[in-house]
This record gives C-alpha cells, structure tokens and sequence, in this order.
C-alpha cells in the first residue's frame, strides 16, 4: 500500500505559473470561499468587500482564491481573478496587504501596502481596478496610508494619513479624472471616516488644535464646522466607520457616549443614530466593541462581527435590525464565533437579495463556507461561495498534517481536520471521486502531543499512519491524546469508537 503524506499548505490557486504536464492534475478539490489566510503579518487576518453591478469585489489577506484580491461573479457564481493581483516583495514585517476597497460603478478603488501592481505597474499603496476588464490604473504621488474613500458630488474624497508628493495637500484630498486637487487647506484636523447623509458630507474628525479629540463634524463647503463637541471613549480612535441611509447617518464602534455642540452627554452604546436633528441609540446595552461592520438592507441595518447575542436575542456573528418594528432579528442560525477572538466576520455589504459576509470562519447556517459566505434574503438560508461540495479538507489543527492512503477502492483522508466538502467528516474521511463519505461519526477531537522537548524540530503532530489488519482501522501517528482520552500514537477505529492499543494489549495479556 503506498502512502502520500502531504503537511498541508491548503490548496493552491491553479491561477500561478504551471508546468506544462500540470493539466494532468484533477482540479476537483479546488478553493471554495476565501482559502489560505496569509498569517504572516503578525497573524492578523482582514479581509474588505465592495460590489458592482456584476461582482463582488474581495480583498485582504488571503491567498487564493486570488492574491490579496478576488472577483465573485454574481451572474455566474463563480470566482475570477483580477488581473494578476497585488503584490509586494517579501521583507519581514513588510508583507503586500489590502486595507480596504471602494465601488463607483466599474471603478474599483483599492488601498493599503502594495507597491507593484498587475506585477508590472508601478504604484504606492493606492490603485484602481475595473472589474470587467480586469485592468489596473495606478498612481504613484501619495505616500501615507488612507482611512476612506467615498464619492461627493463630482468628485471622490480620500481621507486618511498621508502627503500628495509635489504638492501642499495632505490628509485629505479630491480625485478627479485621474489627478489630486485641494480638499481643504486646513492642516490642523484630520477627517477620518466619510459619509454622505442627505447630499452633505460628515466625518469623525480629529482637530489637533482642540485638545487632539475626536469629534463628528460636518462639511460646509469651505471648513469642517462641529456638530458633535467630543466622542467618550477610552480607545484612541473609538469609531469605526460612519454609514448612512436616506433617512439616516449611524456612527459604530467603541463608543459609550457623546457630547453634542448644545446639550448634556447622551449614551450611544457602540450604535447611534441621526435623523439630521437628534440621536438615538440602536442598542440598550454595550458589546464592548465587538460590531466589526455595518451594511444596509434598504432602511434596515445589518451588523456584523464577534458577538453571540444583541439586546438580549441570540444573534451568532450576524444580526439585522428592522428600522419599522425597531428590532432585532437573526439570520438563519449565523454564523458562530468564538468570543475570545479566533472567529469573527469582518465585512458585510448587501448585493441584490444576497448579504455577502467575511471574516475568518468556517460555518454559517450550520454549513462550510470558509471565511465568506453568501445569505439569501427571499429564502432565508446561507450557502458557500462556489461548489462546496467537493472542498478539500483544510488542516486547522498547528503542525498537523493531512495524509491519503488507498482503501476500500477509495482514498482515504486522516489528519487534523474537521470539514471536507459540506460533510463534517471529524479527521477521518473517503473520498469517491465525486464526493466525501463519512467513516461512522469519525473521531471527535484532534490528535495531540502535548508533552514538550527541547529538540531542534519537532515532527508534525496528529493522525498520519493508516493499516488494516483482520479488517480492523488502525490509525498511528505523533500524539499522546485522542479526542479527551489518553493514548500513545496509535489507536483502532471502528464506527466511531477508538481504542488506545496499549489499552488492546493490556486486555490480552
């Protein structure tokens, strides 16, 4: 019998240069959803959504299935590249990233820590794409990083931290046919996120002059003119982003309270609302901080992020409030998450009936997805991005590995995983060719070592060694626990139940 052992670097996008024989290869186990995070910053994990008319645009760190970018086609349900993506030549702490994505028809604006772009342009962290023809323009004049961009009137504003080389403009500055003018000549505040509620622009801004605190204020045409005095926050930047509806601006993030220009603190509780006079509050307690996005379905609101409940209603990573009964309600079952920050979603946009959610997860509506994932409004109910189906399993167990063996006529999968496909296989699996088959409920947990040596590497841990005998499963590997229970490297499986060996051989003897 032979045996592959494969230390899983989860699947790799068929878009990168292939041999000539690579078409031999069968591509059913391709990507679905957002594989490969690219945890190499410091592990922090983001991804950004934007839509056109025809796509849905998805940036971040991840590598397939497009490098830091990727096309979601809504006609088609299926993913397309963009181009050949954004990159950035490896240096440590230096890794190319995406920090955020903006649609204006077929216009898509990318930011973030990227130099070449579509491998050959030159640009600085700051290009545009077109969605349709996959092609790319750049500029190379801003040095800094950017907070927003959002469209007003004729013109597109880019707010953020930065310099418009050869030029006095800085902080904040129109696009306009492909050239940076002057937004606003003042240089003693800096607007940070930017929405437009009833044709008027409103940002949180940062005037330095006045005590260095965040403020809400609106544009007037020639100066930023305050209608919030101090945002209450113990957080530097407390907001997180302003989005507004026709009837509506709401303000999200870490922020308890706010002072208005006339008046006494009124408390938000991380979700306030501005009907152009007055302000209320979306909640009646505090998530601390744990709404990650925002999005709108017509006048009702969607958030999204690492939160298990809201106002009291069991609510997994997702909720929607109806702005007609003024509560809260769920989708489907969500998508669940751990409170201790593992799992979360991180964006959320509405495109047509569908709301389209990213994070780092693996399940929603009790199905896999793989860290994005679709919901439809008109049937109430959640599906993976592509064909879930036939998903590869994805090694989420450190330093495990993922090993096939012939069996049965079949191939056999062991390792430290618990999906394959949309089937919760639980580290041990068939697949037919077409589709994976469960081996009775599988074993429930991870193989683990959890004693510790000093040598100079340590082995891949987990299942990785498959035989049979008298028609008997054994499975052996590097761990000294299965499941809750102890067992020393190998153990025999028979429809669900493990037995340690040594625990077989003491029976014997």
């Amino acid at each position: 019998m032979k045996t592959l052992f494969l230390l899983l670097l989860i699947t790799i996008s068929t878009t990168y240069a292939q041999h000539p024989d690579d078409y031999r290869w069968d591509d059913r186990f391709g990507v679905v959803g957002i594989g490969d995070p690219d945890l190499s910053s410091s592990g922090n994990y983001s991804v950004f959504l934007a839509s056109t008319s025809e796509y849905v645009i998805v940036g971040g760190s991840f590598l397939s299935p497009g490098n830091k970018i990727a096309l979601w086609n809504t006609k088609t349900k299926s993913w397309e590249d963009a181009g050949r993506w954004v990159w950035k030549s490896f240096q440590q702490y230096n890794i190319a990233s995406i920090n955020g994505l903006y649609a204006d028809g077929d216009s898509v604006f990318v930011w973030g820590k990227f130099t070449p772009v579509d491998t050959t342009q030159p640009t600085s962290n700051f290009a545009i794409l077109n969605p349709r023809t996959k092609k790319w323009s750049v500029d190379t004049l801003i040095n800094g990083s950017i907070k927003e961009v959002i469209r007003f009137g004729a013109d597109i504003i880019v707010s953020g931290n930065f310099k418009i080389e050869g030029t006095l403009i800085q902080n904040i500055a129109r696009w306009n046919s492909g050239k940076w003018s002057e937004f606003n000549p003042d240089t003693t505040m800096i607007a940070g996120s930017l929405a437009v509620y009833k044709g008027e622009l409103y940002s949180d801004v940062k005037f330095i002059n006045l005590n260095n605190s965040n403020t809400i204020a609106k544009w007037d045409g020639q100066k930023w003119v305050r209608i919030i005095e101090k945002v209450d926050a113990k957080p530097a930047a407390p907001i997180r982003d302003l989005k507004a509806t026709n009837d509506y601006l709401y303000i999200f993030g870490a922020v308890d309270s706010m002072k208005p220009m006339l008046g006494s603190y009124f408390k938000t509780y991380n979700l306030v609302r501005y009907d152009g006079t007055s302000w209320t509050s979306n909640l009646d307690t505090t998530l601390k901080d744990r709404i990650f996005a925002m999005t709108f379905d017509g006048e009702d609101v969607i958030v999204a992020g690492n939160f298990t409940s809201i106002n009291g209603i069991l609510a997994d990573g997702i909720a929607k409030w109806n702005h007609s009964t003024n509560r809260w309600s769920t989708l489907g079952s969500g998508i669940p998450i751990n409170p201790n920050y593992r799992y979360e979603v991180k964006s959320v946009i509405v495109s047509g009936n569908t709301v389209f959610a990213a994070g780092k997860f693996d399940i929603a509506g009790a199905q896999y997805v793989n860290n994005i994932a679709g919901y439809n409004l008109s049937a109430s109910s959640w599906y993976a991005l592509d064909d879930g189906k036939r998903q590869a399993p994805i090694v989420d167990v450190p330093a495990s590995t993922f090993s096939v063996f012939e069996d049965n006529g079949m191939l056999l999968g062991i390792g430290g995983y618990v999906y394959a496909g949309d089937k919760k296989l639980n580290n041990i699996g068939y697949w037919s060719g077409g589709k994976w088959i469960n081996i009775g409920p599988g074993i429930i947990g991870s193989a683990t070592f959890t004693r510790k040596y000093s040598h100079f590497f340590q082995a891949p841990t987990g299942l990785t060694q498959f035989a049979r005998m008298n028609g008997k499963m054994f499975f052996g590997g590097s761990f000294d626990v299965l499941g809750e229970y102890p067992c020393e490297n190998i153990t025999t499986y028979e429809n669900g139940t493990t037995e340690s060996i040594l625990d077989t051989l003491k029976k014997h003897n």
